[in-house]
């Protein structure tokens, strides 16, 4: 499947289930900012249904959540298909393919890659 269709299914995806939710919006209880924590992030990480914990998609959501903006943010959503979504809109606008009406997640120059990733030259 490509990138594009790949899109503009998870988009779609989106945005059933924002209709699904209806016109109301209920604020759960764990989405105030005493109870956005890693930890709990990490908890509801583990509940995502078809998220393996060594995935890329994951492992990208383990970095976003050490923001205490976006752990608000994740803990805030309504369900784990917005989470899901979510994750996969990061990833893609980490890698380029986002639609363009979706900013980027850096809208400044990245910070260089530590050299501890790369192995020693001699």
């Amino acid at each position: 499947m490509s990138a594009t269709a790949h899109l503009s299914r998870t988009m779609d995806k989106m945005l059933e289930v924002v209709q699904s939710q209806g016109s109301e919006v209920t604020v759960k209880p764990h989405a105030d900012s005493n109870n956005a924590t890693i930890a709990n992030c990490l908890q509801l990480f583990g509940n995502i249904p078809g998220i393996d914990p060594l995935s890329p998609l994951y492992l990208l959501g383990t970095q976003l959540i050490t923001i205490p903006t976006n752990q608000e943010v994740f803990m805030g959503l309504p369900n784990d298909d917005v989470r899901l979504a979510c994750l996969q809109l990061y990833r893609d606008q980490a890698a380029g393919t986002a639609p363009p009406n979706f900013p980027a997640l850096y809208p400044y120059p990245r910070p260089p890659t530590p050299s501890y990733y790369y192995p020693r030259q001699p």
